[in-house]
């Protein structure tokens, strides 16, 4: 099946032998094989493999897919992207190779993505990749697709790893750890993240809690694009389906906070508590001048086709915020949502058709009816747009309660993971 590559317009077209003299040229220079060993192939070399690679390894228990990636419809071939996958282990092994004059471009990256998803789609629990430990490009790579190092070796290369999380029926991608018996508590990302964003309290959470971190439809893992209109309230709701969960503490970041009070007003009898930090998404009441400074340069950007200039733009708004410079955030903190956000804007590259599905009436009208107790935290260096849904939820809220960080911008839980851990655990223990 050909497949494409989001944001870039890449073509990923299954392995056949025509394309053999136009890729025999893709490999031709010898500098693609310093880590790989082997010199580059002949045109009768290539169409050998590319026979063998497209009538498959006829062994049930590996199977062998190769595409070929071109730079659009009528593009020039520009490499290729392997996966390897052994079904009974619901293990694939990937491989990825591009041409000299395309590298540095981000399409390794892309069509390697591409063909994560779609092997992870398939049921694969578990995908590795073998990369040369002098290999820094290769490396990057890994780690954009969410790859780490292992301490094992083939062949003279690291094993690159990566664990996939669990999938509902329809489409949505979570991790469930801790004990059972208690009030789960179920975390839901911001807008410029995914369910990564918990990893600094994923440990020590689990190791006291029932706890889900999942991704809303159109982030991390969650590539699955809905066959109607979006629905995040109804995908969380039947993800707590599928998991029994009938009870629990809420806990939002931004727009996944706006979800959770979504949600608890579309189920009343479900959020024990709810953990806003921030409000945002459907919480916020005004766009501050603030707010819409950002809308124009990340609309701007993505107009003109520039990923780098609107991530960075979510970075500048939303990590470091205002009163601050670059060099006062955690350097880590500012990459990994730089990651999870061009994620999202790449998944959701052709999803502008798509409806979504909002509460009539709105959630910011509704907040009366909120039966459980809320908590706000609040950075000092978030927008105006953010302090303005903190302060109508408290004012609207019946339950709520507020605590403000100085020292924080939009993403509290990020910048101080054990502060907000230690609060968050102190708060649903009250809650029981």
């Amino acid at each position: 099946m050909t497949l494409r590559g989001r944001g870039r317009g890449l073509v990923l077209e299954p392995v056949r032998v025509a394309h053999a003299p136009e890729m025999v040229g893709v490999l031709s220079d010898a500098a693609l094989y310093r880590f790989t060993g082997g010199s580059p192939p002949s045109l009768g070399e290539l169409e050998a493999r590319f026979a063998r690679q497209a009538e498959g390894s006829g062994d049930p228990a590996e199977e062998w897919h190769t595409w070929v990636v071109r730079l659009g419809d009528e593009g020039p071939a520009a490499g290729y992207v392997q996966a390897t996958v052994r079904p009974f282990d619901a293990v694939a092994e990937l491989a990825w190779v591009v041409g000299t004059p395309w590298q540095g471009r981000g399409v390794a990256r892309v069509a390697a993505s591409v063909v994560l998803d779609e092997v992870a789609a398939s049921g694969v629990t578990r995908v590795v990749a073998h990369v040369h430990p002098d290999h820094v490009a290769s490396q990057r790579i890994a780690v954009a697709l969410g790859l780490a190092p292992t301490d094992r070796l083939v062949d003279g290369e690291v094993e690159w790893e990566r664990v996939l999380a669990a999938r509902t029926p329809g489409g949505i991608a979570y991790d469930r750890g801790g004990p059972s018996g208690g009030v789960p508590v179920v975390l839901l990302h911001a807008g410029v993240a995914d369910r990564r964003m918990w990893a600094p309290q994923w440990e020590r959470l689990t190791a006291v809690r029932d706890t889900v971190r999942l991704d809303l439809r159109g982030f991390g893992d969650s590539t699955q694009r809905p066959t109607g209109p979006l629905d995040h309230v109804a995908d969380v709701l039947a993800t707590l389906d599928v998991l029994g969960i009938d009870s629990c503490h809420l806990v939002g970041a931004s727009f996944g906070a706006g979800v959770a009070v979504e949600v608890a007003l579309t189920r009343p009898d479900l959020a024990r508590s709810l953990v806003l930090a921030p409000p945002g998404g459907s919480l916020l009441v005004e766009a501050t001048p603030d707010l819409r400074e950002f809308f124009a340069a990340e609309r701007e950007a993505l107009e003109r086709g520039d990923l780098g200039a609107a991530v960075e733009a979510d970075v500048a708004t939303w990590v470091v915020g205002r009163g601050r410079e670059t060099t006062d955030v955690d350097a880590g903190v500012a990459a990994s949502v730089r990651a999870m956000q061009r994620r999202a804007f790449e998944l959701t590259d052709d999803w502008d058709d798509l409806d979504e599905v909002e509460l009539d009436p709105a959630a910011v009208e509704r907040l009366g009816d909120l039966a459980p107790p809320v908590l706000l935290v609040v950075g000092g260096h978030d927008l105006d747009a953010t302090h303005l849904a903190a302060a109508h939820v408290e004012a609207t809220a019946p339950r709520a309660s507020r605590v403000d960080w100085a020292d924080a911008a939009h993403l509290p839980s990020m910048e101080h993971p054990d502060r907000f851990l230690d609060l968050v655990l102190d708060w649903v223990a009250e809650r029981d």
